[in-house]
């Protein structure tokens, strides 16, 4: 409501999510990116601020590499690294450790048994059902209930080969080229970069940055701190108004 009462906000299903949650062909940020110019286009938006979480920060940043950034009145982006794997020169990836060869076994097993594969993930991670005292066979019938619906939702071919397509990207020469305003918000407790430097990188290579680090909230801060969000997105979204 503090946005909408001073901004236009315009929202859209990504391909691969909600009402185009089963595209003809695999999603790629590369096509995601291009929907996004065409809303800009369709819609006629001058100077639009771009906002992308976690994912759709990717996008963000994939639109900025096929387009530029010139046309745009800032970028939002919340809780992502420019490039999600690691290797010896970059730390700063998916929990610091994440690898492309691990993401590619990953995927192999996926595409061996999407549903058990998920689903274990799931039951390994999920220790407050085990704490309730639900037993870990329960568990992992619920889980992969849920992974099978969403897989026949989705498509597991689908999810997969986005997988693929994000353990390929790399933003990183991107951030150092953004020409307008730029608001980065992490979470201090993020599962996915907690921990991490991943602030004063930000601080060190965008050209016009802001970086907010919202202490208490993990991947998803806007959500956690939607107030505290609302308030700095519209303070930073005035700066093109200016």
């Amino acid at each position: 409501q503090t946005l909408a009462a001073q901004h236009q906000v315009h929202t859209f299903d990504l391909l691969g999510h909600g009402a185009r949650a089963q595209p003809r062909t695999p999603p790629t940020l590369a096509q995601m990116a291009r929907d996004v110019a065409e809303v800009i286009a369709g819609l006629r938006l001058d100077r639009p601020v771009l906002v992308g979480h976690s994912m759709g920060a990717l996008v963000v940043m994939q639109y900025i590499q096929q387009h530029g950034s010139d046309h745009l009145g800032g970028v939002c982006l919340i809780d992502q690294s420019p490039r999600i794997t690691n290797d010896e020169q970059w730390r700063l990836g998916l929990f610091g450790s994440l690898t492309r060869g691990q993401i590619q076994a990953t995927l192999g097993r996926l595409r061996s048994d999407f549903v058990e594969t998920v689903a274990r993930e799931f039951v390994a991670r999920c220790k407050p059902l085990a704490g309730a005292g639900r037993p870990d066979a329960l568990a992992g019938r619920l889980a992969r209930w849920a992974v099978g619906k969403l897989a026949r939702a989705c498509g597991a071919e689908q999810l997969i080969a986005l997988l693929e397509n994000l353990a390929d990207a790399d933003f990183r020469d991107v951030v150092a080229r953004v020409t307008v305003p730029t608001m980065v918000v992490l979470g201090g407790v993020s599962h996915h970069y907690g921990g991490l430097p991943l602030e004063q990188y930000y601080r060190d290579n965008l050209p016009d940055g802001t970086v907010r680090l919202y202490a208490a909230s993990a991947h998803s801060p806007h959500r956690q701190e939607p107030k505290r969000f609302a308030a700095d997105l519209a303070a930073f979204a005035a700066r093109r108004c200016a």
